[in-house]
């Protein structure tokens, strides 16, 4: 049975660590680091700018190249690429220094640099972040309350015309608005804005009470130019009235809406450009190895036989190095535009170092007991599931795998037997509570583990029948998922 159970165990941690090792796409996770494994093109991405992504300029990121994802670029419904940060160059050659500032010296229209500490940037930038939510959140304040007014307005403009048609048809068109004829001349033609009332007021008092008529009578009192019905005049100039007024507050709610959407994209790109500075900060913890070719630093599109490129932006800061072929120290803390598909067929999870706290429920199904000291140096090989409490640091390792060690502190209450409990009478208890303290180093590989630790049980009121009272013991544990910690996700570290 053992056998078959050992066995069964094999298989499955086999099966597991073959579809690991099995390379796929990456399920992107964003702030989440990862390697090229081939050459990769990437173009110039400025947050800020009218168009973010710079594809008049290209340029390579080397295969091994660790980098940060910050964004996720999307059009419609179609996910077309990522916003990357590299992971520090980590060099420090003056002669590449001196290159790299000789080119910015070298374009045309370039602005000083300002060399602030990053925590003054970050300052900065919060700074005008909490100016902009101020103004959003008055912006929007505004808004709500013309809303509001105009709202009210809407119902006053209701009334007033209700008023105005109900007046309206109560006026003799005939005797009141229509034209008089001079001495015997004959009877002159009705302006276009009299016939049209007359013809809607009798459309209404006929029974036909469509909207488009009501319309129309109203439109045809607010053309005329004279009005002798001085309840008419006084119906018209107060519905006048009121629909300037919600005109007006329809305005400034169209200008104040405007404001709003300009205020909230001027403060998502504030956030944005915070979020980036900060991925900056958290890539510059970690470092590239320097790459073998020792003039990658300078090799130009045309040495690798590629056109030049021509800057959209002579200004961009981008633009002084627009000849070169592959990103390196000059691009640290830059942001870039990958591809989506380009990121799929060029890149996978990388996990760097990282020392995180860890917690969770471990079960140690086997325990070595020893102790000198007994008569014959005895020694028990124990076998039961036990959980316990335990907490420790997880170191998670650099590479492309998950792999890491936890170094675990535990605590929990187990079973142990009393002595001689194969020949106590009936109903003398024969094991008891005790409590195990234990410390260990457990190996982790994705959802496969495997440690070893060393503890002590305390068995209290009975520990003159416990013979390993206080004694060391050997535990170890081996398959899938014994420690329940969280899964490790393969994040930057952070500084």
């Amino acid at each position: 049975m053992k056998k078959k159970l050992l066995l069964a165990i094999s298989a499955m941690i086999l099966a597991h660590w073959c579809n690991a090792q099995s390379v796929t796409s990456p399920t992107v996770t964003l702030h989440g680091s990862y390697i090229t494994t081939g050459d990769v093109s990437v173009n110039p991405y400025l947050e800020r700018a009218a168009k973010p992504t710079d594809s008049s300029i290209h340029f390579r990121i080397k295969k091994g190249t660790k980098f940060y994802v910050n964004q996720q670029i999307t059009v419609g419904n179609t996910i077309t690429g990522y916003v990357v940060t590299v992971w520090d160059f980590n060099d420090t050659d003056t002669v590449h220094e001196n290159f790299y500032a000789s080119l910015r010296q070298a374009q045309k229209g370039r602005t000083a640099t300002n060399d602030s500490t990053l925590a003054a940037k970050l300052a900065t930038k919060k700074e005008a972040i909490k100016s902009n939510v101020a103004d959003s959140a008055a912006a929007a304040k505004k808004a709500d309350t013309l809303k509001v007014n105009l709202a009210n307005a809407q119902k006053m403009v209701s009334s007033a015309s209700t008023k105005l048609l109900t007046t309206a048809l109560k006026v003799n068109a005939e005797k009141t608005l229509a034209p008089k004829p001079v001495g015997n001349s004959p009877k002159p033609v009705a302006k276009p804005e009299v016939a049209n009332f007359v013809d809607a007021q009798t459309k209404l008092k006929l029974g036909d009470a469509a909207p488009s008529i009501k319309a129309n009578l109203i439109s045809a009192v607010l053309k005329l130019s004279v009005i002798p019905d001085t309840t008419l005049a006084n119906s018209k100039a107060e519905y006048v009235a009121f629909k300037k007024q919600y005109d007006d507050l329809k305005s400034e709610l169209d200008e104040a809406t405007r404001e709003v959407d300009t205020k909230t994209k001027t403060l998502l790109g504030l956030r944005s450009d915070l979020q980036q500075t900060k991925a900056a900060a958290v890539a510059a913890a970690q470092t590239n190895t320097p790459l073998a070719d020792p003039n990658i630093y300078k090799r130009t599109k045309e040495q690798l036989g590629e056109k030049a490129d021509t800057p959209a932006d002579p200004a961009s800061p981008y633009a002084a190095f627009a000849d070169l072929e592959y990103v390196n120290s000059w691009g640290n803390g830059w942001s870039f535009f990958m591809s989506a598909q380009d990121f799929s067929a060029n890149s996978v999870v990388f996990y760097p170092t990282s020392y995180t706290f860890t917690w969770g429920f471990l079960t140690l199904p086997i325990k070595l007991r020893f102790d000198n000291s007994l008569s014959g140096g005895r020694f028990n090989f124990e076998q039961n599931l036990n959980f316990g409490l335990t907490a420790g640091i997880k170191q998670q390792l650099q590479r492309i795998d998950d792999v890491s060690l936890n170094y675990l502190g535990g605590l929990s209450v187990v079973n142990v037997p009393l002595n001689n409990a194969s020949t106590a009478p009936a109903g003398t208890a024969t094991s008891t509570a005790a409590v195990s303290l234990s410390g260990g180093v457990m190996f982790q590989y994705a959802k496969f583990q495997m440690g070893v630790f060393i503890g002590w049980d305390f068995a209290g009121d009975h520990a003159y029948q416990f013979s390993y009272q206080g004694r060391p013991w050997l535990g170890f544990a081996i398959g899938l998922s014994l420690f329940g910690a969280s899964q490790t996700t393969a994040t930057a570290q952070s500084q």
